[in-house]
Parts: C-alpha cells; sequence; structure tokens
C-alpha cells in the first residue's frame, strides 16, 4: 500500500459516519517499518496554512533529507505553524497505525507507541527478542543520579554501587525480554540524563 491510500484509508475510518465537522490527519505521517502512524484533528482547529507547510516538509523529506534538516529550512513562521499543530491534536487522542501490507487499522496504546510496534513486529517476524541496557557512562560520583537509581530498583546504596562498578566493567545495567519494561528503564534513564546503550538479541 502506497502511503497516499493509506492516508486515504485512515480518513475515510475516521471520518465514517460524519456529517458535520471533518476530522483531518497531521502530516507527515510517522513512519514504521511495516506501515504508517497518523495523529489527528478537527480540521476548524488547524491553522489555515497548516496544510501548505506539510506538503513542503513532506517534500523536503522525501529528497532524502533528514526531519530536522527539514524543519530547520523551514521559515520561522512555518516552523510555529507546524510546531503548533500538535497543541491541537484531540485530547486522549490515541494514534491510528495503518499496516502497509494489510491495509489493517489500530488504535495505538496510550502508553507507548513503541510497544504497539514492537508486538507488531513480534507478529510480523514471529521471533522474539532481548534487549540488554548498558550505561555509558560512570556514575560513581553522581551522588544524586545513585540515589534515584536506588528508589527505582529498591537497592542498598551498597547493592547500587555493586551494580555500578559492574557496569563500568561493561557488564549490562539491565535485561528483559519485556518491551513495556524496556520502555519503562529507557525513560526513566532518559529522565535522569543518564547516557545508555540498548542492545537487541534474538531469543
Amino acid at each position: 500500500m502506497e502511503y497516499e491510500a493509506a492516508k486515504a484509508r485512515v480518513l475515510a475510518f475516521l471520518n465514517q459516519g460524519k456529517s458535520s465537522e471533518k476530522l483531518m490527519v497531521y502530516e507527515p505521517a510517522e513512519q514504521q517499518t511495516y506501515g504508517w502512524i497518523f495523529h489527528y484533528a478537527y480540521e476548524s482547529l488547524l491553522h489555515p496554512r497548516l496544510k501548505e507547510v506539510e506538503q513542503k516538509l513532506k517534500n523536503c523529506i522525501q529528497q532524502s533529507q533528514s526531519e530536522a534538516a527539514c524543519l530547520e529550512a523551514l521559515t520561522s513562521e512555518e516552523r510555529t505553524i507546524y510546531e503548533n499543530a500538535n497543541d491541537h491534536l484531540l485530547a486522549g487522542n490515541r494514534p491510528i497505525f495503518i499496516d502497509k501490507d494489510t491495509g489493517d487499522l489500530m488504535f495505538c496504546g496510550n502508553y507507548s507507541v513503541e510497544v504497539d510496534m514492537q508486538l507488531i513486529r513480534e507478529q510480523k517476524t514471529r521471533k522474539q527478542f532481548i534487549w540488554k541496557v548498558y550505561l555509558k557512562q560512570n556514575l560513581r560520583k553522581e551522588k544524586a543520579k545513585l540515589t534515584a537509581l536506588r528508589q527505582e530498583l529498591n537497592k542498598t546504596p551498597i547493592e547500587i554501587l555493586k551494580l555500578i562498578d559492574k557496569c563500568n566493567q561493561n557488564e549490562p545495567f539491565w535485561q528483559t525480554d519485556k518491551i513495556e519494561e524496556l520502555v519503562r528503564i529507557k525513560l526513566f534513564l532518559k529522565e535522569l540524563e543518564i547516557q545508555f546503550e540498548v542492545v537487541e538479541f534474538e531469543k
């Protein structure tokens, strides 16, 4: 399925049975391995130039430019229009995923799109995975971060220092085969501004 056909299918689904105000999708959609994720809002809430700005951004990305570079290439006004569109997405709105192979539609969960995409990946490949999280910095002297880690992991001060020493010997900080757990740990480390690397292994 091509992108435009996928977008049309999503719009038709979102607007089925609606006789008054229509929903529109926010572009560019999030490209995923097995399809696209669309966010949406009522058309009247969005800036009248949003479609024009989205098309400019999409054209730039299609020319093999990174999204960050394309955003930088927008004028200040265009960038504001694009970034402010997020403020008008429907409250509590769950983004919708469309499978590019089958055209199937699925509302993503509220917790993390990464969880949904990994579950789809496992269904498609019929494979399961293990992830090891490695710390990329020495936290021995980072007292505040050590305290936060100790509380999150429910460890004693001695136990957390032993864990950090192992991490400094290139042993994994965390290992799991549950994507929800991986996402939780990644978010926690990002909040603490701790540098880390995730290595994936097939079961």
